[in-house]
């Protein structure tokens, strides 16, 4: 229990910074797949990993720095497709996240695990629900996802692990969720 206690917290500060921008309750405009997966397409594999690093720190200031980096990226792809400036820090947001999700996916296969366990308990994707962002259910979601590695077989998660785990659900939630809002 105490290592599921440490994952949820874990996650609670970089949750909290992924969701400081408000995404407009209804989009100016539905951004196409090309807008949102522009920002991931064309950053320089030496800022995908700064961003990546960024994230796993876990902190407001670490996470603001690495969209600081990722700026011009976001602004080249806000202008190529012209993204709305209410859009703007969402778009940011989400050109982040979806530079963290591949990375921390492959970190959860050097750890020898498969992510896909955690895409089954979060449920989120294309042609699915919004996924519920509230801090208490984010914490449950944590809870499940350690719980079904768990019971495949890795009783003995470590503390990095599990926060990994942590990590990768706080950033499948905000992935799916922002990409519902802005887009598809």
């Amino acid at each position: 229990m105490r290592l599921i206690v440490f994952a949820v917290s874990a996650v609670s500060a970089l949750f909290a910074a992924q969701f400081a921008v408000p995404v407009p309750a209804a989009a100016a405009q539905k951004l196409s797949s090309a807008a949102l997966d522009c920002v991931r397409d064309t950053a320089p594999a030496a800022l995908r990993a700064s961003i990546a690093e960024g994230a796993r720190q876990g902190t407001d200031d670490a996470w603001d720095a690495a969209e600081a980096k990722l700026q011009p990226t976001v602004d080249a792809c806000a202008t190529r497709f012209a993204v709305p400036a209410e859009q703007r820090g969402a778009y940011t947001t989400f050109g982040g996240v979806s530079i963290v999700m591949p990375e921390l996916a492959a970190r959860i296969r050097r750890a020898g695990l498969d992510p896909a366990i955690a895409d089954r308990v979060i449920g989120a994707g294309p042609g699915k629900p919004a996924p519920d962002t509230s801090e208490q259910a984010m914490g449950l979601l944590v809870e499940r996802v350690i719980k079904a590695y768990q019971q495949s077989g890795n009783q003995s998660l470590g503390t990095e692990t599990a926060a990994l785990l942590g990590l990768y659900s706080a950033n499948a939630v905000s992935y799916w969720y922002l990409r519902s809002q802005l887009g598809e």
